[in-house]
Protein backbone atom coordinates (compact mmCIF):
# COMPACT_ATOMS: atom_id res chain seq x y z
CA UNK A 1 0.00 0.00 0.00
CA UNK A 2 1.09 3.73 -0.36
CA UNK A 3 -0.37 6.89 -1.07
CA UNK A 4 -0.67 9.50 2.01
CA UNK A 5 -1.55 7.09 4.92
CA UNK A 6 0.26 6.97 8.38
CA UNK A 7 2.94 4.09 9.39
CA UNK A 8 -0.44 3.60 12.13
CA UNK A 9 -2.76 3.27 9.36
CA UNK A 10 -0.81 1.22 7.33
CA UNK A 11 -0.18 -1.14 9.92
CA UNK A 12 -4.12 -1.19 11.76
CA UNK A 13 -5.52 -2.42 8.23
CA UNK A 14 -2.66 -4.73 7.25
CA UNK A 15 -3.94 -6.35 10.80
CA UNK A 16 -7.70 -6.49 10.04
CA UNK A 17 -6.37 -7.66 6.68
CA UNK A 18 -4.40 -11.02 8.23
CA UNK A 19 -8.00 -11.26 10.40
CA UNK A 20 -6.34 -9.30 13.51
CA UNK A 21 -10.28 -8.99 15.57
CA UNK A 22 -8.74 -6.12 17.76
CA UNK A 23 -7.52 -4.25 14.93
CA UNK A 24 -10.45 -4.79 13.21
CA UNK A 25 -12.54 -3.70 16.01
CA UNK A 26 -10.18 -0.46 16.86
CA UNK A 27 -10.67 0.29 12.69
CA UNK A 28 -14.56 0.43 13.76
CA UNK A 29 -14.22 2.88 16.90
CA UNK A 30 -12.12 5.40 14.67
CA UNK A 31 -14.21 5.14 11.84
CA UNK A 32 -17.80 3.57 12.43
CA UNK A 33 -19.05 6.84 13.54
CA UNK A 34 -18.81 8.23 10.47
CA UNK A 35 -20.27 5.50 8.27
CA UNK A 36 -23.12 5.21 11.06
CA UNK A 37 -23.87 9.01 10.79
CA UNK A 38 -23.99 8.35 6.51
CA UNK A 39 -26.72 5.77 7.09
CA UNK A 40 -28.84 7.17 9.70
CA UNK A 41 -29.47 10.53 7.01
CA UNK A 42 -29.59 8.05 4.11
CA UNK A 43 -31.29 4.92 5.26
CA UNK A 44 -34.57 3.33 6.84
CA UNK A 45 -32.93 1.14 8.98
CA UNK A 46 -29.65 3.01 9.93
CA UNK A 47 -28.26 0.64 11.92
CA UNK A 48 -28.71 -2.55 9.86
CA UNK A 49 -27.44 -0.70 6.72
CA UNK A 50 -24.61 0.53 8.31
CA UNK A 51 -23.35 -3.36 9.13
CA UNK A 52 -24.17 -4.43 5.24
CA UNK A 53 -21.69 -0.85 4.39
CA UNK A 54 -19.39 -1.52 7.34
CA UNK A 55 -18.75 -5.45 5.76
CA UNK A 56 -18.72 -3.69 2.18
CA UNK A 57 -15.63 -1.18 3.02
CA UNK A 58 -13.84 -4.00 4.57
CA UNK A 59 -14.26 -6.31 2.25
CA UNK A 60 -12.81 -3.63 -0.05
CA UNK A 61 -10.11 -2.34 2.59
CA UNK A 62 -7.52 -4.13 0.52
CA UNK A 63 -7.67 -1.72 -2.48
CA UNK A 64 -7.35 1.09 -0.31
CA UNK A 65 -3.94 2.81 -1.63
CA UNK A 66 -3.55 5.75 0.81
CA UNK A 67 -5.47 8.56 -1.27
CA UNK A 68 -7.74 9.81 -0.56
CA UNK A 69 -8.04 9.48 3.76
CA UNK A 70 -8.83 6.26 5.11
CA UNK A 71 -12.43 8.19 5.89
CA UNK A 72 -13.04 9.84 2.43
CA UNK A 73 -12.16 6.37 1.29
CA UNK A 74 -14.83 4.76 3.61
CA UNK A 75 -17.24 7.61 2.77
CA UNK A 76 -16.69 6.70 -1.06
CA UNK A 77 -17.37 3.27 -0.78
CA UNK A 78 -20.68 4.05 1.43
CA UNK A 79 -21.89 6.01 -1.25
CA UNK A 80 -21.24 4.10 -3.98
CA UNK A 81 -23.53 1.72 -2.22
CA UNK A 82 -26.27 4.34 -1.81
CA UNK A 83 -26.21 5.25 -5.48
CA UNK A 84 -26.53 1.19 -6.42
CA UNK A 85 -29.05 0.96 -3.40
CA UNK A 86 -31.58 3.86 -4.95
CA UNK A 87 -30.69 4.83 -7.93
CA UNK A 88 -29.15 7.77 -9.84
CA UNK A 89 -31.67 10.74 -10.43
CA UNK A 90 -32.79 11.68 -13.89
CA UNK A 91 -30.69 12.44 -16.45
CA UNK A 92 -31.52 16.35 -17.86
CA UNK A 93 -31.64 19.61 -16.42
CA UNK A 94 -32.50 19.98 -12.52
CA UNK A 95 -36.03 20.78 -12.01
CA UNK A 96 -37.10 22.86 -9.34
CA UNK A 97 -38.30 21.02 -5.86
CA UNK A 98 -40.49 24.14 -5.56
CA UNK A 99 -41.47 26.00 -2.18
CA UNK A 100 -43.68 24.71 0.53
CA UNK A 101 -42.16 26.61 3.09
CA UNK A 102 -43.88 28.90 5.34
CA UNK A 103 -44.78 32.52 3.62
CA UNK A 104 -43.48 36.18 4.83
CA UNK A 105 -45.64 37.36 7.75
CA UNK A 106 -46.31 33.90 9.19
CA UNK A 107 -43.95 32.66 12.27
CA UNK A 108 -40.68 30.44 11.53
CA UNK A 109 -41.07 26.91 11.68
CA UNK A 110 -38.24 26.21 14.15
CA UNK A 111 -35.11 26.57 15.73
CA UNK A 112 -32.61 25.36 12.95
CA UNK A 113 -30.68 22.27 14.46
CA UNK A 114 -29.99 18.58 13.68
CA UNK A 115 -33.32 17.61 14.66
CA UNK A 116 -34.95 19.97 12.22
CA UNK A 117 -32.86 19.83 9.22
CA UNK A 118 -32.53 16.34 9.43
CA UNK A 119 -36.53 16.60 9.16
CA UNK A 120 -36.37 18.48 6.38
CA UNK A 121 -33.98 16.37 4.53
CA UNK A 122 -35.77 13.58 5.12
CA UNK A 123 -38.19 15.17 2.33
CA UNK A 124 -35.84 15.83 -0.18
CA UNK A 125 -35.15 12.80 -3.08
CA UNK A 126 -32.71 10.75 -2.77
CA UNK A 127 -30.17 12.05 -5.00
CA UNK A 128 -30.35 15.27 -3.65
CA UNK A 129 -30.13 14.24 0.30
CA UNK A 130 -26.76 12.22 -0.92
CA UNK A 131 -25.32 15.08 -2.44
CA UNK A 132 -25.60 17.11 0.73
CA UNK A 133 -24.88 14.23 3.18
CA UNK A 134 -21.84 12.99 1.36
CA UNK A 135 -20.36 16.98 0.85
CA UNK A 136 -20.99 18.02 4.27
CA UNK A 137 -20.64 15.05 6.88
CA UNK A 138 -17.93 12.82 4.71
CA UNK A 139 -16.36 16.08 2.98
CA UNK A 140 -16.46 14.53 -0.43
CA UNK A 141 -15.44 17.03 -3.09
CA UNK A 142 -18.03 17.65 -5.75
CA UNK A 143 -15.89 16.04 -8.51
CA UNK A 144 -15.69 12.59 -6.55
CA UNK A 145 -19.53 12.40 -5.54
CA UNK A 146 -20.32 13.38 -9.57
CA UNK A 147 -18.09 10.29 -10.98
CA UNK A 148 -20.21 8.14 -8.64
CA UNK A 149 -23.09 9.72 -9.49
CA UNK A 150 -22.44 9.25 -13.23
CA UNK A 151 -23.34 12.92 -13.44
CA UNK A 152 -21.79 16.12 -14.66
CA UNK A 153 -20.25 18.44 -11.44
CA UNK A 154 -22.80 21.16 -12.36
CA UNK A 155 -25.45 19.10 -11.86
CA UNK A 156 -24.31 17.82 -8.50
CA UNK A 157 -23.45 21.63 -7.64
CA UNK A 158 -26.93 22.33 -8.57
CA UNK A 159 -28.64 19.32 -6.64
CA UNK A 160 -26.32 21.11 -3.58
CA UNK A 161 -27.79 24.15 -3.38
CA UNK A 162 -31.53 23.59 -4.23
CA UNK A 163 -31.19 21.02 -1.64
CA UNK A 164 -30.13 23.40 0.88
CA UNK A 165 -32.27 26.30 0.12
CA UNK A 166 -35.40 23.73 -0.07
CA UNK A 167 -34.37 23.16 3.88
CA UNK A 168 -33.67 26.99 4.35
CA UNK A 169 -37.42 27.61 3.17
CA UNK A 170 -38.58 24.51 4.93
CA UNK A 171 -37.41 26.83 8.23
CA UNK A 172 -37.41 30.14 7.45
CA UNK A 173 -39.96 30.41 4.43
CA UNK A 174 -39.35 30.98 0.58
CA UNK A 175 -38.86 34.97 -0.04
CA UNK A 176 -35.19 35.45 0.16
CA UNK A 177 -33.28 33.70 -2.59
CA UNK A 178 -32.27 30.75 -1.08
CA UNK A 179 -30.48 28.58 -3.41
CA UNK A 180 -28.07 32.05 -4.49
CA UNK A 181 -27.37 32.06 -0.83
CA UNK A 182 -25.93 28.76 -1.08
CA UNK A 183 -23.83 29.26 -3.71
CA UNK A 184 -22.27 32.47 -2.14
CA UNK A 185 -21.30 29.63 0.09
CA UNK A 186 -19.10 27.63 -2.75
CA UNK A 187 -18.43 30.26 -4.66
CA UNK A 188 -20.53 29.31 -7.46
CA UNK A 189 -21.69 33.06 -8.71
CA UNK A 190 -20.17 34.98 -11.42
CA UNK A 191 -18.10 38.09 -10.30
CA UNK A 192 -20.93 40.62 -11.03
CA UNK A 193 -23.42 38.34 -9.63
CA UNK A 194 -21.63 37.77 -6.24
CA UNK A 195 -20.57 41.20 -5.95
CA UNK A 196 -24.74 42.28 -6.20
CA UNK A 197 -25.42 39.89 -3.77
CA UNK A 198 -23.11 40.55 -1.09
CA UNK A 199 -24.69 44.18 -1.44
CA UNK A 200 -27.86 43.05 -0.63
CA UNK A 201 -26.37 41.36 2.36
CA UNK A 202 -24.95 44.24 3.51
CA UNK A 203 -27.62 46.95 3.03
CA UNK A 204 -30.75 44.73 3.41
CA UNK A 205 -32.09 43.17 6.93
CA UNK A 206 -33.77 40.65 5.96
CA UNK A 207 -31.32 39.46 3.48
CA UNK A 208 -28.34 39.73 6.41
CA UNK A 209 -30.46 37.77 8.43
CA UNK A 210 -31.24 34.85 5.49
CA UNK A 211 -27.35 35.00 4.78
CA UNK A 212 -27.09 33.80 9.05
CA UNK A 213 -29.27 31.36 8.60
CA UNK A 214 -27.28 29.92 5.32
CA UNK A 215 -24.01 30.04 7.16
CA UNK A 216 -25.55 28.26 10.74
CA UNK A 217 -27.50 25.71 8.40
CA UNK A 218 -23.84 24.92 7.05
CA UNK A 219 -22.75 24.45 10.50
CA UNK A 220 -25.31 22.39 11.63
CA UNK A 221 -24.86 19.83 8.35
CA UNK A 222 -20.99 20.14 9.07
CA UNK A 223 -21.34 18.41 12.60
CA UNK A 224 -24.04 15.79 12.86
CA UNK A 225 -21.32 12.44 13.36
CA UNK A 226 -22.14 10.16 15.88
CA UNK A 227 -19.58 10.36 18.37
CA UNK A 228 -19.34 6.90 19.07
CA UNK A 229 -20.66 3.25 17.62
CA UNK A 230 -23.71 1.85 20.66
CA UNK A 231 -21.56 -0.83 21.91
CA UNK A 232 -24.55 -3.53 21.21
CA UNK A 233 -23.60 -2.35 17.74
CA UNK A 234 -20.14 -2.83 17.97
CA UNK A 235 -20.15 -6.16 19.13
CA UNK A 236 -22.50 -7.41 16.49
CA UNK A 237 -19.88 -6.31 14.03
CA UNK A 238 -16.98 -8.12 15.31
CA UNK A 239 -16.30 -10.38 18.60
CA UNK A 240 -12.93 -10.19 20.00
CA UNK A 241 -12.89 -13.62 21.37
CA UNK A 242 -11.79 -14.60 25.18
CA UNK A 243 -7.96 -15.60 25.41
CA UNK A 244 -7.53 -19.30 26.02
CA UNK A 245 -5.74 -20.10 28.93
CA UNK A 246 -2.14 -20.38 28.52
CA UNK A 247 -1.44 -24.14 29.10
CA UNK A 248 1.30 -24.47 32.38
CA UNK A 249 5.31 -24.29 30.71
CA UNK A 250 7.30 -27.33 32.01
CA UNK A 251 10.97 -26.44 32.97
CA UNK A 252 11.52 -30.06 32.21
CA UNK A 253 13.26 -28.94 28.21
CA UNK A 254 15.35 -25.77 30.31
CA UNK A 255 17.10 -28.49 33.02
CA UNK A 256 17.80 -31.34 30.17
CA UNK A 257 19.10 -28.13 28.08
CA UNK A 258 21.23 -27.15 31.04
CA UNK A 259 23.14 -30.86 31.29
CA UNK A 260 23.35 -30.67 27.62
CA UNK A 261 25.63 -27.77 27.68
CA UNK A 262 27.86 -29.43 30.48
CA UNK A 263 28.28 -32.20 29.22
CA UNK A 264 29.36 -30.62 26.49
CA UNK A 265 26.59 -31.11 24.36
CA UNK A 266 24.90 -29.07 21.55
CA UNK A 267 20.87 -29.26 21.59
CA UNK A 268 19.32 -26.88 19.85
CA UNK A 269 15.93 -24.95 21.20
CA UNK A 270 14.77 -22.80 18.73
CA UNK A 271 12.13 -24.15 16.89
CA UNK A 272 11.91 -23.81 13.52
CA UNK A 273 10.35 -21.29 11.34
CA UNK A 274 6.70 -21.83 10.71
CA UNK A 275 5.99 -22.49 7.09
CA UNK A 276 4.20 -19.64 5.27
CA UNK A 277 1.73 -19.26 2.25
CA UNK A 278 -0.74 -19.64 0.52
CA UNK A 279 -3.24 -23.07 -0.19
CA UNK A 280 -5.25 -23.34 -3.33
CA UNK A 281 -8.39 -25.26 -3.60
CA UNK A 282 -8.48 -28.97 -2.90
CA UNK A 283 -7.02 -31.14 0.22
CA UNK A 284 -3.42 -30.56 1.93
CA UNK A 285 -2.16 -31.90 4.55
CA UNK A 286 0.05 -30.01 6.84
CA UNK A 287 2.62 -31.00 9.55
CA UNK A 288 4.50 -29.09 12.15
CA UNK A 289 4.24 -24.96 12.27
CA UNK A 290 2.67 -22.95 9.49
CA UNK A 291 1.01 -19.90 9.21
CA UNK A 292 -1.01 -20.08 5.72
CA UNK A 293 -3.83 -18.79 4.15
CA UNK A 294 -6.23 -20.55 2.88
CA UNK A 295 -9.89 -19.62 0.96
CA UNK A 296 -11.13 -16.64 2.24
CA UNK A 297 -9.32 -17.38 5.66
CA UNK A 298 -5.95 -18.07 7.94
CA UNK A 299 -4.89 -20.93 9.66
CA UNK A 300 -2.12 -20.66 12.32
CA UNK A 301 -0.76 -24.80 12.78
CA UNK A 302 1.34 -26.13 15.37
CA UNK A 303 0.91 -30.11 14.77
CA UNK A 304 -0.63 -31.54 11.39
CA UNK A 305 -4.00 -31.21 9.64
CA UNK A 306 -5.62 -31.82 7.05
CA UNK A 307 -6.91 -28.84 5.15
CA UNK A 308 -9.76 -28.46 2.72
CA UNK A 309 -10.33 -25.69 0.52
CA UNK A 310 -13.53 -24.88 -1.31
CA UNK A 311 -13.78 -23.03 -4.69
CA UNK A 312 -15.75 -19.85 -2.93
CA UNK A 313 -13.22 -19.59 -0.28
CA UNK A 314 -14.96 -21.70 2.35
CA UNK A 315 -12.34 -24.16 4.43
CA UNK A 316 -12.91 -27.30 6.46
CA UNK A 317 -9.95 -28.02 8.52
CA UNK A 318 -8.92 -31.48 10.67
CA UNK A 319 -6.37 -31.08 13.37
CA UNK A 320 -4.70 -34.31 13.83
CA UNK A 321 -2.25 -33.89 16.69
CA UNK A 322 -1.44 -30.22 18.00
CA UNK A 323 -4.03 -27.47 17.65
CA UNK A 324 -4.73 -25.30 15.01
CA UNK A 325 -6.35 -21.54 15.33
CA UNK A 326 -8.68 -20.34 12.03
CA UNK A 327 -9.51 -16.77 11.60
CA UNK A 328 -11.91 -15.93 9.31
CA UNK A 329 -12.42 -12.83 7.15
CA UNK A 330 -14.59 -10.69 9.62
CA UNK A 331 -12.08 -11.33 12.37
CA UNK A 332 -13.64 -14.64 14.16
CA UNK A 333 -11.58 -16.63 15.65
CA UNK A 334 -11.69 -20.83 16.05
CA UNK A 335 -9.47 -22.93 18.01
CA UNK A 336 -9.53 -26.97 16.85
CA UNK A 337 -7.54 -29.19 19.14
CA UNK A 338 -6.58 -32.67 18.02
CA UNK A 339 -9.05 -35.06 17.15
CA UNK A 340 -11.90 -32.57 16.23
CA UNK A 341 -12.67 -30.29 12.81
CA UNK A 342 -14.33 -27.09 12.22
CA UNK A 343 -15.38 -25.37 8.88
CA UNK A 344 -15.71 -21.65 8.03
CA UNK A 345 -17.67 -20.60 4.95
CA UNK A 346 -15.98 -18.01 2.22
CA UNK A 347 -17.96 -14.77 4.61
CA UNK A 348 -16.30 -15.90 7.78
CA UNK A 349 -19.21 -17.80 9.61
CA UNK A 350 -19.85 -21.93 10.20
Amino acid sequence: MMGRMTPIEADQVSRVLLGDAIAARRLAVDHGPLVLSLCSYLADDPEQEFVRTWVAIVAELASWSGDPPLDRWMAGVAHLRFVNAYGRGARGLVVSLGSRGPRRGEPPRGPINQETVAKALSELPHERRRVVIFSHVAGMPATRIAATEGVHVDKILARLHQARGYVARQLRGDLPPWDELSQLVDGGLSATEREELEARVVSEPDMAAAWEDMKTLCAVLDSPRRAELPTALLDELIVVPAQEPEPPVSHWPWMVALLAVVAGLTIALVPPDPVVGSLGSGTHELAGRALVSAGSSQVDLNGSARIEVAEDGAIHVEVLEGRATLVGPGGRKLIVNAGSSRSLDGAGGD
